[in-house]
């Protein structure tokens, strides 16, 4: 009795039930659920309890391998990553020791390098259903999958060839998702009115429905038969008959228009007006602003938004360097003694000090003579 208490207790310590002992066939191991001549279906269990992330926060990671046509399953526990074969459930996992810092990219790398590689389930063919179970009393990560790779290589054959008695006679359903993309590719390029009714029909079998922009398109492409000119008869002229002059029309008398000298000055002034456009004045090349254009110039161009867009990044950077050389300058020669004292608070430049003691001196001295 000391002994069973014993080797319970160490088996409380160790984080493993007695649940687990007797279900170890069927915990941690992929199962067969069901197979037909179209699907795989299998099913695992794998205890959650010191189950760690794997990528990207998930406690789990599908790769596949495209060589052998293997779908695997990544699982991080304490002693390191484990994948276990969904496509080969008999095979044993495959382990990669944890050294002691492993990184995710690392990871990857080395199941890479043995062919496996992330898995895209929708374009291999596979369907997955992963979520939180209680197994007999002990808390798992369920995990199950179905291939559909068989089933939709027969589809994709019947669409491709267009001959929808391929598959007529499976009853099998295939999830849409596998076959859509595949479906419309060749739905576009459908030839003949026939090609399009093989492909409605494997539609309504699948129940996809095709959309309307496909439909309104014309099903029969004809080329249209090249026309021939019609041959022209000459016909003679009909004698037109004789008419008759008609009556003299009057002449129409002339009105004398008095003559008015300030109507003919203003028409020849609306004559004479010149309408040349009015030239705009030549805009001055980058040169002429990075060397000689003064500080009002230079500011005055810089704020223009169409000399912004019309210079690069590092040209409006030069220039922009250059108004601010200038605008320390102007203030050197030109500003008052508290423009001085902010600039140099900023820029920390010596010439502004030594022009601020001069200017402090200038002032002692008229202030002495005052």
């Amino acid at each position: 009795m000391r002994h069973f208490l014993l080797v319970t207790i160490l088996l409380f310590l160790s984080g493993c039930s007695i649940n687990q002992l007797f279900l170890a066939d069927e915990i941690d191991k992929v199962n067969v659920v069901k197979y037909t001549p179209y699907i795989k279906h299998h099913r695992a269990y794998f205890v959650r309890e010191h189950l760690k992330p794997v990528y990207k926060k998930q406690k789990y990671l599908f790769l596949y391998h495209a060589k052998k046509k293997d779908l695997g399953l990544v699982l991080h526990r304490k002693d390191g990553y484990y994948l276990y074969h969904f496509t080969k459930p008999d095979a044993s996992p495959l382990k990669l020791k944890k050294r002691r810092r492993i990184t995710q990219h690392q990871m990857l790398r080395s199941f890479s390098k043995a062919g496996y590689k992330i898995a895209n389930l929708t374009r291999e063919g596979y369907s997955a259903k992963v979520g939180l179970r209680r197994y007999k009393g002990i808390k798992t990560l369920m995990v199950e999958t179905k291939n559909y790779q068989k089933l939709k290589k027969l589809y994709e054959k019947a669409i491709r060839s267009y001959n929808a008695s391929r598959v007529m006679r499976i009853h099998t359903p295939l999830p849409k998702k596998f076959i859509y993309p595949y479906f419309l590719y060749y739905y576009k390029r459908a030839k003949n009115m026939q090609q399009q009714k093989q492909l409605q029909a494997i539609a309504s079998k699948l129940h996809i429905t095709i959309p309307k922009r496909y439909l309104r398109k014309k099903s029969i492409k004809t080329i249209a038969p090249k026309r021939t000119k019609p041959v022209l008869k000459l016909k003679t002229p009909a004698k037109t008959p004789i008419q008759k002059p008609a009556a003299k029309v009057e002449k129409a008398t002339s009105v004398p228009v008095p003559h008015n000298p300030v109507v003919e000055d203003t028409v020849q002034e609306e004559e004479e007006v010149d309408l040349t456009p009015v030239q705009e004045p030549p805009v001055k090349p980058y040169n002429y602003y990075l060397h000689f254009a003064s500080l009002y110039e230079l500011s005055n161009y810089l704020d223009d938004p169409q000399s912004r867009y019309s210079l690069s990044h590092e040209q409006y950077r030069i220039l922009k360097r250059r108004l601010t050389h200038l605008q320390e300058e102007n203030i050197l020669r030109e500003g008052s003694l508290e423009s001085l004292i902010a600039a140099y608070k900023q820029n920390k430049n010596p010439r502004f000090k030594q022009r601020i003691l001069e200017l402090m001196k200038k002032k002692q001295e008229e202030e002495a003579k005052n």
